[in-house]
């Protein structure tokens, strides 16, 4: 995603022979890794500007598909209606410009959507079309995939016009022509349905126990993942501490030959461990504070990515939807439970809903990489402060330009504290970034709030100017 975001800062769009051609396919490449991250807010906003792009260049064909792809996320996000309408659109321009085929190859989000509603009718001639008279049909499209898909639309159809014995027969030509993990989990729930309407027992209870299975794996894949980076977290954490305590145990050593050694100088060492324990103990209770709410931040995530997945289980089968929609309430208490320990953790006690910060900044990269160097204590380095300057401009362009036009009243240290506070990194995670002090933490604040926005006040209330401003 960087190098693609890389490459559109890199593009002279003022210039007469700018490559729109180009920047409009990367575009539609960032648009697809954000949606296959879930992100389709994103991705809408990519295959936006992959399709006004590539009007400007003139690739009319091109244009025209990074608008429909526009369609399948807004229906991912449940927003059915705006997605049907710009699905029509599309096929409506397609058809216009003679792409007839090409029009057809968009029909699987109508069929899909029209089975759901029970539009029986509608559907059957959109399969028709899609079967017979789409680039799958006639061979331009080489990527099949989707198109296996059909046998599962047929199932649906096949089960909604109660011909089960029609739909056992696609759901399992798909079962055994795709070996993609989510068609695999398709087929297993239609069989399910379909013998459920047949009241085979045994072919029930054995599609229920392989339906089960596949949706464990599922989550059990989607817990890892999210576990893998509090997992390595917690690892650097563990190794960080035995080191600490080696230390101590050397320290302690040491102090001990130098006071059998030295018994005149034994006041000053006694008074500098202290001062020095004192130090680590507040520092420590710092780290302790820091490492809560990254573990706090990193599982708030995690549960809203799980209920947005069990959203989209609710909609697979009938039949599971009160087992997942009990895992879903768990979730969900879970997931608030979350969203209040980090508010309770910010002096202005707001839920992350209202922190006004897109997921997807949150939960970059680099963002996620700064919570784990506050919370281990590490040097930032200039590099890391270029990346998140460039990521936060990415999401947050109105932010970074109001900041530079108070360019003469910030430094880099007081810009880069803006930026922490408005991506609502906690005070104990700024001072181990900026390896200040408490205190004086908060007189900056307060001093900045009179330099940029000429006013007294709370650090509190320079906080709350800061996040104010618009994105």
């Amino acid at each position: 995603m960087q190098c693609y975001q890389d490459a559109i800062d890199r593009a002279d769009t003022l210039s007469s022979d700018c490559d729109y051609r180009t920047l409009s396919r990367i575009h539609g490449q960032l648009g697809d890794l954000f949606a296959k991250q879930a992100l389709f807010e994103n991705a809408i906003l990519q295959d936006t500007k992959a399709y006004k792009t590539a009007l400007k260049s003139h690739d009319t064909l091109t244009a025209i598909i990074m608008y429909g792809h526009i369609a399948n996320s807004y229906n991912s996000i449940g927003n059915t209606d705006s997605a049907l309408i710009i699905n029509s659109k599309t096929r409506e321009m397609l058809v216009k410009h003679g792409y007839i085929e090409e029009a057809n190859t968009f029909l699987a989000l109508p069929i899909y959507l029209s089975l759901t509603r029970h539009d029986y009718k509608t559907a059957r001639t959109y399969i028709h079309e899609y079967e017979h008279n789409s680039s799958f049909s006639t061979g331009k499209e080489y990527d099949n995939t989707n198109f296996l898909l059909l046998n599962y639309y047929k199932g649906l159809y096949n089960l909604g016009t109660n011909s089960a014995d029609s739909a056992i027969i696609y759901f399992q030509r798909l079962l055994s022509t795709s070996n993609e993990p989510n068609h695999i989990i398709l087929s297993h729930t239609g069989l399910l349905t379909a013998y459920s309407k047949k009241r085979n027992t045994d072919s029930i209870a054995y599609y229920a126990d392989i339906t089960i299975s596949d949706l464990q794996r599922k989550i059990s894949e989607i817990e890892q993942n999210r576990l893998q980076d509090i997992q390595a977290l917690y690892n650097f954490t563990k190794f960080q501490h035995k080191a600490e305590n080696e230390t101590k145990r050397a320290n302690a050593f040491r102090l001990w030959l130098i006071v059998i050694s030295f018994s005149f100088i034994i006041v000053a060492l006694t008074v500098y461990y202290f001062l020095s324990h004192l130090k680590s103990k507040q520092k420590e209770s710092i780290l302790i504070l820091t490492n809560k709410y990254v573990f706090e931040m990193q599982e708030y995530q995690r549960l809203k990515s799980e209920m947005q997945d069990m959203k989209t289980r609710m909609t697979l089968s009938a039949k599971d939807y009160d087992i997942i929609r009990n895992q879903f309430e768990t979730i969900s208490q879970k997931y608030e439970r979350a969203k209040k320990v980090l508010a309770d953790m910010h002096e202005d006690g707001k839920l992350p809903d209202d922190w006004n910060i897109e997921d997807a900044l949150l939960n970059s990269s680099i963002v996620r990489k700064f919570h784990k160097m506050a919370a281990c204590a590490t040097i930032v380095s200039d590099d890391d402060w270029n990346e998140l300057r460039k990521t936060v401009n990415i999401y947050m362009p109105n932010f970074i330009r109001t900041l530079s036009l108070s360019a003469n009243k910030l430094n880099n240290r007081n810009t880069n504290l803006c930026i922490l506070i408005r991506l609502r990194f906690i005070p104990s995670e700024i001072c181990s970034i900026l390896e200040i002090k408490k205190n004086n933490l908060s007189n900056i604040r307060k001093r900045l709030l009179m330099d940029i926005f000429n006013t007294e006040g709370s650090a509190s209330d320079f906080d709350e100017r800061i996040r104010s401003i618009a994105r």
